[in-house]
């Protein structure tokens, strides 16, 4: 009986896998075919923009909503392409030991020029405690999706506040990402997660839906966790949750290579 249980549960988990893995074939077949035409109308829709002079109110308006939608649609393929290539990016993945904190510093920095953020920098752990097991260029794009999803929702006015943490002695290195903006439910943190799902706050903002779910799966694909909790007071906490390396550099390199202080005085 139970052999037969066994059996069966795992013809069903192949064909499941066997599934998943037409459907990434298709979004990515869907998208490559999808992605040079769509390039073509946005160029157009925006060569039709620059001659504004010979158009009226309405045509105007027509071309900018036309625009904009094109440039979601591209967005949305974009986003597939990243789904459709999980498994080979997981592949593809680099671990290394490094120290986030530099790594954040250097992704911050500009993107609080050219989004406009107060964005602030605090390490609670020490340099010593800091080395995780990452990929550089995974993390760098995760982190760089958190912040830039930040810009999107969160109340300009209030710091977006970046802080290296571990908690309790978690074995576990944590960086949160916290800002301020509308109230959220726990559900609405668990639904964000989800494909192509969009909260009530992110009507008439920019976004395939997919973003956060690509987030997760590189986080994942790297050996960590990503969750997201509501804010007291409104606003959101993202807590990225990596794992520490068994073997951080030596005292001597650390202290040349890790900074001590908080960044962006």
């Amino acid at each position: 009986m139970l052999t037969a249980i066994y059996l069966c549960l795992d013809y069903l988990h192949k064909q499941h896998q066997q599934a998943i893995l037409q459907l990434d074939t298709f979004a990515a077949t869907v998208s490559h075919e999808l992605r040079n035409p769509l390039t073509s109308v946005a160029l157009g829709l925006a060569h039709a923009l620059r001659q504004q002079e010979r158009l009226s109110d309405s045509q105007r308006l027509a071309l900018q909503t036309a625009s904009q939608e094109a440039n979601r649609c591209q967005v949305i393929l974009n986003d597939l392409l990243t789904l459709s290539r999980e498994d080979s990016q997981r592949k593809s993945q680099t671990l290394t030991t490094l120290d986030p904190y530099p790594l954040l510093l250097a992704i911050g920095e500009p993107l609080r020029h050219s989004l406009g953020l107060n964005l602030t920098m605090t390490t609670l752990v020490p340099a010593f405690q800091r080395w995780v097991l990452a990929d550089p260029m995974r993390l760098h794009q995760v982190m760089e999706n958190l912040i830039e999803n930040c810009a999107k929702y969160c109340d300009r006015q209030q710091p977006v506040e970046l802080t290296i943490t571990a908690p309790g002695g978690d074995p576990l290195l944590q960086i949160q990402v916290a800002d301020r903006g509308a109230n959220l439910s726990s559900q609405d943190c668990l639904a964000m997660f989800k494909p192509f799902t969009r909260l009530a706050n992110a009507s008439g903002k920019p976004g395939s839906g997919l973003g956060l779910t690509v987030v997760r799966r590189l986080v994942n694909g790297m050996g960590g966790t990503i969750s997201a909790a509501p804010r007291k007071g409104g606003g959101l906490i993202m807590g990225l949750h990596l794992v520490r390396s068994a073997w951080p550099p030596s005292p001597a390199e650390e202290q040349d290579q890790a900074p001590q202080d908080s960044g962006w005085k």
